[in-house]
């Protein structure tokens, strides 16, 4: 099966103001950091900007003084209220996750705002996933699609590619495939993941554009390589029954097992098969059901066909053996999945 992701990209920053911060650390200028911490703490009382910034990170890292993130909050909000864009961004994400000790929606909303009308691109990006997801706000794809498209047309990948959901679905903006692709092409060629695997479906399966499996395979091998389990298995499909490509079992297995290591059921389903069948690799009834059990219980509706079959196969010592091995297979995979 294959499957079209219609997700928003990176979701979870939303929830890591650490995330924001540490772009931030490559972003803004600090020669602050020359100074020792009493020097630093003088100047940020004088009101020193840079001196304020310096000590919001180090008391956000914990870097020469004990991490306290109510302290690192009062001296971000002070330069935000000055107008610091990168500070007013921090901020707003420090009210969304909760760290500094106030969670607040509506606080985050505001100062992810005036960050973002400044043209900040981090605060652009993040108001578009907020008014997509509405976490803590009524969902609203217009705003989404309006923050996105300024994230957008400064370079940013991941708003590039939710953009190309958005006109894709025509969530507030009117539906619009070569756009969805437009956009989709842009975050993938600064090897955004998401949009490089869905390119690859919109190549093999020729949504508006004409069928090119040589494409969809280039795309899905980009997003694949990246370690992006869709992709990885779409992949892994296409090696295995040749569309496209040579029919190869090998690479296809290879590309199922580390779908498979990553929680997708479906690569665990057609991985058991590949060991039940033989293809790819010697044949082992044992192996084959132990790892249809973990995409059993990984919510595959096909693995069930599997199992019957060798149960009438194998003797009953050695679905024993695969029923021990299906509880390690699944306790390592899931260990793996939640990296």
């Amino acid at each position: 099966m294959f499957v079209m992701i219609n997700l928003f990209a990176r979701c979870k920053e939303m929830r890591s103001a650490k995330t924001l911060l540490i772009l931030l650390l490559l972003m803004y200028p600090l020669n602050i950091f020359a100074l020792d911490f009493q020097s630093a703490l003088k100047a940020a009382e004088s009101g020193n900007s840079e001196a304020q910034f310096a000590l919001g990170i180090a008391y956000y890292k914990g870097d020469g003084v004990n991490q306290d993130f109510r302290e690192a909050f009062k001296w971000f909000l002070k330069v935000a209220e000055k107008g610091n864009a990168p500070a007013q961004a921090i901020i707003g994400n420090m009210y969304f996750t909760g760290l500094g000790g106030i969670h607040n929606y509506q606080e985050s909303l505001k100062w992810y705002i005036k960050s973002a009308e400044q043209g900040y691109l981090e605060a652009q990006h993040h108001l578009g996933l907020i008014y997509s997801s509405g976490q803590g706000i009524t969902k609203d794809y217009k705003q989404a699609y309006k923050w996105f498209q300024k994230a957008a047309d400064q370079g940013n990948a991941d708003s590039q590619y939710n953009l190309g959901i958005l006109y894709q679905n025509g969530t507030g903006v009117v539906k619009n495939q070569k756009e969805s692709i437009r956009w989709f092409q842009k975050a993938a060629d600064q090897g955004n993941m998401f949009a490089q695997y869905n390119l690859g479906v919109t190549y093999q399966f020729g949504q508006g554009v004409i069928p090119d499996y040589l494409e969809a395979i280039k795309w899905y091998e980009k997003s694949a390589k990246q370690g992006y389990a869709h992709a990885q298995y779409n992949l892994a499909v296409m090696f295995e029954n040749g569309i496209g490509v040579k029919q190869n079992y090998t690479i296809a297995v290879e590309w199922y097992l580390r779908a498979a290591k990553q929680g997708h059921s479906g690569a665990q389903n057609n991985l058991g098969a590949m060991y039940g069948e033989g293809k790819g690799v010697s044949k082992d009834y044992i192996e084959a059901y132990a790892i249809l059990l973990v995409a059993q219980a990984n919510g595959s509706e096909l693995a069930m066909q599997g199992l019957n079959f060798l149960q009438e196969q194998m003797p009953s010592y050695e679905i024993n053996k695969a029923q021990a091995r299906a509880k390690e297979l699944y306790k390592k995979w899931k260990a793996k999945s939640e990296e």
